[in-house]
Order: C-alpha cells, then sequence, then structure tokens
C-alpha cells in the first residue's frame, strides 16, 4: 500500500495562521476587551485591534496572493506589538496581584506568533 504525504505549503501556513491570529484579535480584543483602568489606552487598543482585523482581512481574504509579500507580515506583527505594548503599558501602570505575570504572558504571545510568520515567511517562486 502506498504511503500518502500530506504537506503543508508555506502559504497555507501563513494563511491559517493569519486566520488563527484574526481570531484571536476578534475575540480578546474586540468582542470581549479586557478592563483597562486607562481610557485612552482602551481607546488605541480597541483601534489598533480593528486596524489590525483590516489589515488581515486585506491582505489575505482575497482569492488571489499577489500581494502577499513579507512586507505584509512585517505590517501585521508591528501593528500586534503596538497593541500588546499598550496593553503591557496599561497593566504596568496598575497595582501589581497574582495574576500579572500571567496577563504579561498571555499578552505577548499573539505578537511571537506573528513574528514567527514573518522569521518563517519563505518567498515561493513562480511555478511553471
Amino acid at each position: 500500500m502506498a504511503r500518502v504525504k500530506y504537506r503543508i505549503t508555506t502559504r497555507q501556513f501563513n494563511y491559517w495562521c493569519s486566520v488563527c491570529v484574526g481570531i484571536t484579535v476578534m475575540l480578546r480584543d474586540v468582542l470581549f476587551p479586557p478592563p483597562l483602568a486607562y481610557y485612552p489606552i482602551r481607546l488605541a487598543c480597541s483601534t489598533l485591534s480593528v486596524a489590525l482585523l483590516l489589515l488581515l482581512t486585506f491582505f489575505y481574504a482575497r482569492k488571489e496572493w499577489k500581494t502577499y509579500s513579507k512586507r505584509n507580515l512585517w505590517m501585521i506583527c508591528i501593528l500586534d506589538m503596538l497593541i500588546a505594548a499598550l496593553y503591557h503599558l496599561d497593566i504596568t501602570l496598575e497595582p501589581a496581584n497574582e495574576y500579572t505575570a500571567y496577563l504579561l504572558t498571555e499578552i505577548w504571545i499573539r505578537p511571537t506568533i506573528t513574528y514567527g510568520l514573518v522569521a518563517c515567511f519563505v518567498s515561493e517562486t513562480k511555478e511553471s
């Protein structure tokens, strides 16, 4: 019996990771935002989260992948790091408790994943 090898392409990997990032942005930052002590930080986080969702939709929701580039991934990563930095700022301005370390870890997981997308990006050659 022949073994069938199923391999995921780099485009599929980046696409599905981007979809997962979009889902986490939608859930954590838009639908169920964490209670932030400072209104300007909360407003900035909400605005940047919506901008990140728009970027993900613009870059990856199209059927044609002609705009798929490392520059697009960098834009997503930088925007996600700005959101995490604002959350980090709000948490450090509030009094620390037993959940502070957990929250800081949870906040920086998603930007780490988006940076991984940038670091693992491999430009594909045109198929003949």
